[in-house]
């Protein structure tokens, strides 16, 4: 049992002397958007609640359907109120996950002020080194070590740095500038990147 233990340690203590990581320190702010902008890419990368939101955007299409398709054969061509159903279908299957994403991103919006924690709004410092990622506020700190930080997306405005299926370190690229690159580099050597929500 101790062999097996030691075994792993030693494992792990060689990833962590494999990766390169020299220090970097990020100062940003954030603001509700930026929320709004995880919940957005969540919400289209997210397996977890992916079930939910693929039942909603289908079963009232295929309500409808079950309900439209004898109608219209019945009536050969169906009434005017038929096609209306039809076209509504047809509309919340194309425009659903929009409409969704469109909304809650408003909700987090208008929440974020007062529903997020102390010092999740307004300036922001992220610590990266060879043990982990800590961000710290005026009213604390989170830290994760490399082992418990599972992906990170990197989109045309922000890098996303996922620790939990809804949590992540958010950094806005427009405050980061030219330490865009480092940033990329550094997460790449230490945690798998992630496909961003299209």
């Amino acid at each position: 049992m101790l062999a097996v233990a030691t075994a792993r340690g030693a494992a792990l203590l060689d990833r962590l002397e494999a990766r390169v990581v020299t220090g970097m320190e990020l100062r940003f702010q954030l603001v509700p958007d930026d929320y709004a902008a995880l919940t957005k890419q969540t919400l289209g990368v997210d397996k977890s609640g992916g079930t939910q939101v693929q039942v909603m955007r289908y079963a009232l299409p295929v309500y409808f359907a079950i309900f439209l398709v004898p109608s219209l054969l019945r009536h050969r061509g169906g009434s005017v109120g038929d096609w209306i159903w039809l076209a509504i279908g047809i509309a919340w299957l194309a425009f659903f996950p929009r409409v969704l994403t469109w909304r809650v991103a408003g909700r987090i919006r208008k929440l974020a002020p007062s529903g997020l924690g102390k010092g999740a709004i307004g300036y922001q410092e992220l610590d990266i080194d060879e043990r982990g990622i800590t961000q710290r506020s005026s009213f604390g700190s989170v830290e994760r070590f490399w082992p418990g930080v599972e992906r990170f997306v990197e989109t045309p405005e922000y890098f996303f740095i996922y620790y939990g299926t809804h949590s992540a370190f958010i950094v806005p690229k427009s405050w980061i500038g030219t330490s865009a690159d480092a940033l990329r580099q550094t997460l790449g050597l230490n945690i798998p990147p992630a496909t961003p929500a299209t």
